[in-house]
């Protein structure tokens, strides 16, 4: 894991993008191999409010939604079809720092600011806002410019503390070197205070950075992650997932063993794939090169973080007051969007667009949190045709827009009635 938090929109385009064209699978982290007794994965006691965050570590469960908002509206404006373009990653299993309100995100490797009444910044992107409710569960959204092209993204999840008390103790700190022996991988795992974090050594490129994972207390671990694409151009559509669950287990005389079993669905999808199954031994450090071996992330996050602390805060100058801290009414839904174009027409048209997606991605995310919920009572499970009506019948009123001339942004405020 490398703290570089430069074009951290950049890797999951390139995802969407080889995804789409390709229909290959994505790359798979590697896992644990499955034992008779399937290990616990209930989460420690939640405090009785997470504001304000205290300082330490979470895990990080989240799934984020990627749209490529100006490829659809330039595709729309020079043909007159219409254009979808999303990635939706969904993750579990990941562990992240926070210190002084400043929470990194461990796979976008950026660092957001939470203030004591929940509200989400970025200490790096002023376009993004967002909340963290006093249960732990979250929303955040913002822009994201790669080669000049504008994306929004959506990210709703959940923190789950980790004191000491629920995470793997020093017995099975070391560094460990695993094989899988059907394609020969090799990996490099270091676990430290109840933290997993890895890197390949075959020379092959993962395709995205590894992040840290939670050891349990019984040296158990597991992770797993799904990538989603909806790719539409007028009649074309293409909608497929690819991901894969793990599982695996430390023992302190034995040594380590990992399992992942990946999966596709969708375009192109091969099914059935071979469970990969990775098993080694503790290794000294001697034995490898130093830029081989992972990040302590348990020194490394904490300097990071102090790092970050010290940077001067996000330009917020020419933001309209709502745009951070959009109105909150029952009944009522509000979206928020910018864009910096010199046509002030085509500004405002794409910070529509903008905030038109940042409804859409809240409404759905509302919907399916309703269903989980009802899944959880016992109910069922409705389709996903639910979502796709819901969103295809998004009403909206323009409540406020801006043009500031002396940079040439458009900030656009959206109203739904619910």
């Amino acid at each position: 894991m490398k703290m570089n938090r430069k074009k951290w929109f950049a890797p999951v385009l390139f995802l969407a993008a080889a995804l789409f064209f390709s229909c290959a699978s994505s790359p798979v982290q590697d896992a644990g191999e499955k034992t008779g007794e399937q290990p616990s994965r209930q989460p420690p006691q939640l405090p009785a409010s997470f504001l304000p965050l205290s300082p330490g570590w979470y895990l990080y469960e989240f799934e984020r939604t990627f749209k490529g908002i100006e490829d659809e509206y330039t595709f729309t404006q020079s043909t007159g079809m219409q254009m979808v373009e999303e990635i939706t990653v969904r993750q579990s299993g990941t562990v992240t720092y926070c210190e002084d309100g400043l929470l990194h995100d461990p796979v976008l490797d950026m660092y957001l600011s939470v203030d004591g009444e929940g509200r989400i910044h970025s200490v790096e992107n002023p376009t993004v806002t967002g909340t963290l409710l006093e249960n732990g569960a979250f929303f955040w959204s913002g822009a994201a410019e790669q080669h000049g092209r504008m994306n929004h993204v959506a990210v709703k999840g959940s923190l789950v503390p980790l004191p000491p008390s629920a995470r793997g103790d020093s017995r099975y700190d070391g560094l460990y070197h695993l094989t899988d022996a059907g394609t020969g991988r090799e990996q490099l795992a270091l676990v430290k205070d109840g933290f997993y974090t890895w890197t390949y050594i075959d020379g092959e490129e993962a395709g995205f950075t590894p992040w840290p994972t939670l050891i349990r207390p019984d040296g158990s671990f597991g992770f797993d992650a799904e990538w989603t694409t909806v790719m539409e151009m007028g009649e074309s559509k293409a909608n497929f997932s690819t991901g894969f669950t793990a599982e695996g287990k430390i023992d302190p005389a034995l040594g380590i063993s990992l399992e992942v079993l990946s999966h596709t669905a969708g375009a192109a999808s091969g099914g059935g794939e071979r469970p990969e199954i990775y098993t080694g031994v503790m290794a000294r450090t001697a034995e490898f090169p130093n830029e081989a071996v992972p990040e302590d992330i348990t020194a490394a996050l904490p300097a990071a973080t102090g790092a970050a602390k010290r940077a001067p805060p996000p330009d917020w100058s020419g933001y309209p007051s709502w745009y951070h801290n959009p109105p909150v009414r029952e009944g009522a839904l509000f979206g928020v969007g910018q864009k910096t174009f010199s046509d002030r027409d085509t500004a405002f048209a794409m910070a529509e667009a903008a905030a038109a997606a940042d409804i859409a991605l809240r409404l759905r995310m509302r919907i399916e949190s309703r269903i989980e919920e009802s899944e959880n009572e016992g109910g069922r499970r409705a389709e996903s045709v639910i979502n796709v009506e819901a969103l295809e019948r998004i009403s909206y009123r323009v409540a406020e827009r801006i043009y500031r001339e002396e940079t040439g942004t458009a900030f656009v405020l959206l109203e739904m009635k619910l």
